[in-house]
């Protein structure tokens, strides 16, 4: 049987999920490391499904609904479990980003899309622009 935990730090779906978990009987998981220094040594596969960071399960923010994105593999089983570390290893083709995540090359290609017209143009952007300017 797979373990399922949730991130209370993803907002209202995941409360909704953390309600529909704690109803299920499931056990409360350990608490989160703080900061990424305090897990980039840390056990692999990564134990903390909940992080928002981990490559296991996603929470919907609308519906609360929890997602494994591997269904067919258990947690040791993953090649890759934290998108941190994914991200520390270097730059990455779609092909790889998608097969880590499970999902198509184009649907990675439209997350990608999505994440750099928010740097290009949104809130997010100016952030990253002042920061880099600093």
């Amino acid at each position: 049987m797979k373990s399922i935990c949730w991130r209370p730090e993803r907002g209202r779906g995941a409360q909704i999920a953390e309600l529909k978990l704690a109803n299920a009987g499931l056990p409360k998981p350990v608490p989160l490391p703080a900061t990424r220094g305090d897990c980039i040594d840390g056990p692999r596969p990564c134990p903390h499904m909940r992080c928002k960071y981990h490559l296991a399960l996603d929470v919907s923010g609308t519906t609360g609904t929890l997602k494994l994105n591997h269904p067919e593999l258990e947690l040791d089983e993953l090649a890759e479990t934290c998108t941190l570390d994914v991200a520390a290893d270097g730059e990455h083709t779609l092909a790889e980003v998608a097969q880590l995540m499970n999902i198509t090359t184009q649907r990675a290609r439209q997350i990608e899309d999505k994440a750099l017209f928010k740097l290009k143009d949104g809130a997010h952007g100016r952030k990253v622009r002042k920061m880099l300017l600093q």
